[in-house]
């Protein structure tokens, strides 16, 4: 089983926050996608929200 509860990937090519939850001996069950400065929170802190990234770093990707 994974030790960590919940894991957050920026996916700069997909422009995405992958989150990553429920952990399992085969991995995570739970998936989600977010764009990158979309608002949500951790499990673990669910008054904590977002947007995570601004867009000042997403206009270096273009």
């Amino acid at each position: 089983m994974h030790c960590f509860p919940e894991v957050w990937l920026v996916n700069l090519v997909e422009r995405q926050i992958e989150v990553y939850s429920e952990p399992a001996d085969e991995g995570y069950q739970a998936q989600a996608a977010h764009t990158l400065t979309a608002g949500f929170a951790p499990q673990r802190f669910p008054e904590v929200t977002g947007p995570w990234l601004s867009e000042v770093p997403l206009e270096l990707l273009a």
